[in-house]
């Protein structure tokens, strides 16, 4: 599973540094590996969290937002899983 988490990685680096324009620090793949295992159990397991700054977020960081919202899809679609909104922020 560790191997599909990094190539899920791939595209979703790949797709930020497209739609903000900017290479992203070389930390993230790290970074971005844990936070997508930790989510995936995390919806495994039951655990729902909520994002008390979701609609800050989408407001001030629009170009992110839309990032997370298809990194989502990604991971919805490639882990078969159904994660809130509330993971994006």
């Amino acid at each position: 599973m560790i191997i599909k988490k990094i190539l899920n990685n791939n595209v979703i680096i790949t797709l930020a540094e497209k739609t903000l324009g900017c290479k992203l620090n070389e930390s993230i793949y790290i970074v971005l590996t844990d936070h997508i295992h930790m989510a995936v159990r995390r919806i495994r397991d039951g655990i729902i969290i909520r994002n008390m700054v979701l609609q800050e977020t989408h407001k001030f960081y629009e170009k992110e937002f839309l990032v997370g919202q298809l990194a989502l899809e990604i991971m919805n679609e490639r882990f078969k899983v159904n994660m809130p909104e509330d993971e994006i922020g």
